[in-house]
């Protein structure tokens, strides 16, 4: 009997560490999303910016900016609204150039 009670509590303890762990995983992943989610509002903030004063200044109208966004889109191939960074036909991207306007800091990685 006191064999069974000693592997009990071994067995509670190990529950109530898995539990803590759990807990502290799940703690890093709502942070984690909150972060994406933030960096997310500032570069759709800048992106509107961007787009405002450049239809402002050239006459650009949505309709040229969604062609061009789809032309872009299937470089890769794929119709999907993503940006593959690089492949067998597509261009490397230049590395970022360092900027001194606050905005375009959000753009960096």
């Amino acid at each position: 009997m006191v064999f069974w009670e000693l592997f009990q509590q071994l067995r509670i303890e190990q529950a109530r560490l898995e539990a803590g762990s759990a807990k502290s995983h799940a703690k890093r992943a709502r942070y984690s999303a909150a972060e994406v989610e933030e960096r997310l509002d500032q570069l759709s903030l800048v992106c509107r910016a961007m787009w405002e004063m450049l239809s402002e200044k050239t006459g650009m109208t949505e309709e040229a900016l969604s062609a061009r966004v789809e032309e872009v889109d299937l470089r890769d191939g794929v119709r999907d609204g993503r940006l593959r960074k690089e492949g067998p036909d597509l261009p490397r991207m230049p590395a970022p150039q360092p900027q001194s306007a606050p905005a375009l800091s959000l753009l960096r990685p």
